[in-house]
């Protein structure tokens, strides 16, 4: 799992390396990554039917939900949805703020399938929903997070496969 600031280039295939401002976010738990698509939509009725003549996407939402590992300031920034905090990964302070301003993100996910990788770019998202923090011995503290994407243009995910290098 990979993140950048919004607008941030893209690689122009699967098997190009990931450009410069794409960092990734660290260890991710053993469930892997959800991603979630949702359209609604309406069906048009006519008095001499009881089956719909058309059915209009009303709604579409994606979303990725996942459990990161690592608590970095990245991850930590991720989370709380704030500023990456100066220091490093054994010392940091982050502050969390009471504003409730989102941020938003661009998101990469590269996935191996085979032979083959795909990729899922979400152009533009943001926090959504962030899970309990569950603290118990001899486990790990991740952070669960859900982040939904926004339309960026038209687009709410871009969706590449290509050989593996």
């Amino acid at each position: 799992l990979l993140v950048a600031p919004v607008g941030t280039e893209l690689p122009a295939t699967v098997n190009d390396a990931w450009r410069d401002g794409w960092e990734t976010i660290g260890y991710i738990h053993e469930d892997g990554l959800t991603v979630d698509v949702d359209s609604e939509s309406e069906e048009l009725f006519a008095w001499q039917s009881k089956t719909p003549l058309r059915s209009i996407v009303t709604g579409k939402t994606m979303t990725v939900e996942f459990t990161m590992l690592e608590i970095t300031p990245k991850a930590t920034a991720l989370f709380f949805d704030e500023d990456v905090p100066t220091g490093t990964d054994a010392a940091f302070t982050l502050n969390v703020s009471s504003d409730g301003k989102a941020k938003e993100y661009a998101v990469a996910i590269d996935t191996l399938d085979g032979g083959s990788i795909l990729t899922y770019v979400f152009p533009r998202a943001t926090l959504s929903e962030n899970g309990d923090i569950e603290i118990e011995s001899a486990e790990f503290q991740g952070y669960p997070i859900t982040l939904k994407a926004l339309d960026d243009a038209g687009t709410l995910c871009v969706i590449t496969r290509g050989a593996a290098a």
